[in-house]
């Protein structure tokens, strides 16, 4: 029988140590990336109050993102980003900083959503419509 033996009890004994808990429900030690995002979880929520000042930062790090791009993106990735942002903040909603990680996506993909629509908006007319060359000679 597989998993009946004394070695089954000593693989459940060490995943529990893993997942935070000894055999006896005391915490076990954490490792060096369970502390620093520990540590990092309790200086974000210490700062709790001073959120709403980064999103301005976001914002506009979406938009120099969009601008420091080598080729204008598409629509479709700009909306994409956004939809996506939107739905990892609504996943993330009920995570300790969740609403935190989602709201700094969501305000970084609407900053590059913004400088999109402005491009778009301010494009001249004919400047989708083929080019056409001119050699400057007066005919008379």
């Amino acid at each position: 029988m597989r998993g009946k033996g004394r070695g089954s009890c000593r693989f459940w004994a060490s995943a529990m140590r893993v997942l935070g808990e000894d055999e006896g429900g005391v915490p076990a030690r954490r490792g060096l990336v369970s502390a620093i995002l520990d540590s990092s979880a309790r200086l974000l929520e210490a700062e709790q109050d001073r959120w709403m000042l980064w999103v301005s930062v976001l914002f506009a790090a979406g938009i120099l993102t969009y601008f420091a791009l080598a080729d204008e993106p598409g629509l479709r990735l700009a909306l994409a980003l956004l939809i996506g942002a939107l739905g990892f903040c609504l996943a993330l909603r009920h995570a300790p900083l969740g609403l935190c990680i989602g709201g700094a996506a969501f305000a970084f993909a609407t900053g590059f959503a913004v400088a999109k629509l402005r491009t778009e908006m301010v494009r001249a007319p004919g400047s989708r419509a083929r080019a056409s060359l001119c050699d400057g000679r007066r005919v008379r």
